[in-house]
């Protein structure tokens, strides 16, 4: 006869500890792309700055272009580290999210824990 998992079972399974390896692991499993994103997003940051950089060099020759210039590369960056921001925001409530699984027992985030204990 098979016996259903009391709530004190529960209660110790939700008591386990995570440790911030499993949270990365989990993390980095459920959002596989951040590498490529971060890339692009230093990639705008370096050509937003250089560009600013020539812009504010050539500020002696033609004021307006180079004006004009500044506040195209200006834009640039600024949207590249806007956008950076918002993605460091939207992968804290990743973690936030796989925290919450890996404790929750429901949702067999106690198969990993499991897998750690036994080595």
């Amino acid at each position: 006869m098979c016996q259903a998992e009391g709530p004190t079972d529960v209660a110790e399974k939700t008591e386990l500890e995570v440790s911030e390896d499993q949270i990365d692991l989990v993390e980095r499993a459920s959002d596989p792309f951040r590498v490529i994103r971060v890339v692009l997003y230093v990639t705008f940051g370096i050509a937003g700055l250089a560009g600013c950089a020539i812009a504010v060099s050539q500020m002696g020759k033609d004021p307006g272009q180079a004006m004009s210039n500044l506040a195209v590369n200006g834009a640039v960056l600024a949207g590249g580290v806007g956008i950076f921001i918002f993605d460091k925001s939207v992968t804290s409530k990743l973690r936030e999210k796989a925290a919450a699984e890996l404790k929750n027992p429901y949702l067999k985030g106690d198969a990993v824990l499991k897998d750690q204990e036994d080595d």
